[in-house]
């Protein structure tokens, strides 16, 4: 599978500029190597994880196809309606489970942000990098298109670049998180 690079020059591009390849930030996935673990997988633990016992049927069907992330985790997206998703990487070889933290109908628990329309990512199964471009609809309506680059460290993704358009991201790009059967 072709993985697209997504990219934006900042003030530079307009959003039309998206038809073939997008750009994103100058982080690259070989600059975040990650060894690709070989042993057994863990199943999704939900005694430590008990918030995420709702989602375990996805969750486990979703962490066995292995990893596709990171060297070590399978990422989970988990639909919640239409232009919806939430995203979850499953450590397989502990079965911790963590949020990616953009995503689902809201982006904070009290429901106080904007609605984020469903993330779509884009990462490696040999990089710590993780590429993702998101919509904000705003209560008035307006919407806004953020791309951001993160790192995960297998606790938390920490964001490392972010850029952001007025309007919807565009549509024509490849933007399905890659399964390991593709890779």
């Amino acid at each position: 599978m072709r993985f697209t690079t997504l990219l934006l020059v900042i003030g530079l591009t307009a959003p039309s500029a998206f038809a073939s390849d997008p750009p994103f930030g100058t982080h690259r996935f070989e600059d975040y190597p990650a060894r690709v673990y070989q042993g057994q997988f863990a199943k999704p633990d939900f005694v430590h994880g008990r918030q995420y016992r709702f989602y375990r049927t996805r969750l486990r069907e979703g962490s066995r196809a292995g990893v596709n992330f990171g060297g070590l985790y399978s990422i989970v997206t988990i639909g919640c309606g239409t232009d919806c998703a939430s995203y979850y990487a499953v450590d397989l070889r502990s079965g911790k489970i963590s949020r990616f933290p953009i995503g689902g109908e809201y982006n904070d628990e009290a429901h106080q942000e904007p609605i984020v329309l469903a993330p779509y990512l884009t990462g490696q199964k040999n990089s710590r990098l993780l590429k993702a471009w998101w919509v904000y609809r705003q209560k008035d309506g307006a919407s806004i298109c953020r791309q951001g680059e993160f790192l995960f460290d297998g606790k938390l993704f920490r964001q490392i670049w972010q850029n952001e358009m007025s309007g919807d991201c565009p549509q024509d790009v490849d933007h399905r998180f890659p399964q390991p059967s593709e890779k």
